[in-house]
């Protein structure tokens, strides 16, 4: 109980009077009692991890069973560069997302955590990653856009993304495709809930993550910001409603 009470979660929480579940506590014995009946060789977990892994050898020990091996992974910041990447806080570049989604959101990301996203998600080498030191902010996250996409997609593909990134951001050309998107049914009042639209468009597969979508900043609709979540607007078809700085859809009614 006192390791556990030194872990800054708790500590702070306990100096702050708020309150900590017995449920906290019984979490970390119970995985590390897992690794107890498995016999685990070895545990990857984050570096959240580590305490709780620690407990799985000191208890291997005590038993007899041969201590496991620990490997601990930095975490990975989310694309609002603030919450570890997670896919329920709708922050996560998913390995399965196509060429143009993973290098918009890599682009999307705060300019601070390029040398963090270029060591833990590409293949870039430490002296590739040194070299980003002066270059243009934008520059090397595209570098590290492009090494992702390359990982995942391959290298023509890459090349393709960057190419097309700098063809419409940087010299302010106009898509070479925009899909179209149905935009379902209006509602009683004739318009269109902002939500309901990204979750048509599958910008966002729930309320909670289209709404998050819009209150962080990156929603527009033919180049205007919605920032109210709660927006119904009005349309007559054809409009452009883009979340980011790449994904994109051309709506039909």
């Amino acid at each position: 109980v006192q390791q556990m009470m030194e872990r800054d979660s708790f500590e702070k929480r306990y100096r702050e009077n708020e309150p900590i579940s017995v449920r906290e506590f019984l979490y970390c014995l119970m995985q590390a009692w897992d690794s107890v009946m498995v016999k685990a060789d070895v545990e990857l977990g984050g570096q959240d991890q580590t305490f709780n892994l620690t407990v799985a050898r000191k208890f291997m020990q005590q038993e007899g069973v041969e201590p496991q091996v620990n490997l601990l992974t930095p975490l990975l910041e989310g694309t609002d560069g603030q919450a570890k990447m997670s896919k329920s806080l709708g922050n996560a570049i998913g390995v399965l997302d196509d060429p143009k989604t993973q290098l918009g959101m890599v682009m999307s990301n705060d300019d601070e955590h390029i040398h963090r996203n270029a060591r833990l998600t590409t293949d870039l080498t430490e002296e590739q990653i040194a070299g980003f030191e002066g270059e243009n902010p934008r520059d090397a996250k595209l570098a590290v856009a492009e090494a992702l996409v390359t990982r995942y997609h391959g290298a023509d593909a890459g090349a393709r993304e960057r190419e097309e990134f700098l063809r419409v951001f940087s010299r302010k050309d106009a898509p070479t495709e925009i899909p179209e998107k149905d935009a379902g049914p209006p509602a009683d009042d004739g318009r269109w809930w902002i939500v309901a639209l990204l979750k048509a468009c599958g910008f966002a597969k729930s309320t909670g993550e289209a709404r998050r979508l819009v209150e962080g900043g990156g929603v527009h609709l033919d180049e205007e910001r919605v920032g109210d979540w709660q927006a119904r607007v009005p349309l007559e078809g054809g409009e452009v409603l883009r979340v980011g700085r790449r994904r994109d859809a051309r709506l039909r009614i």
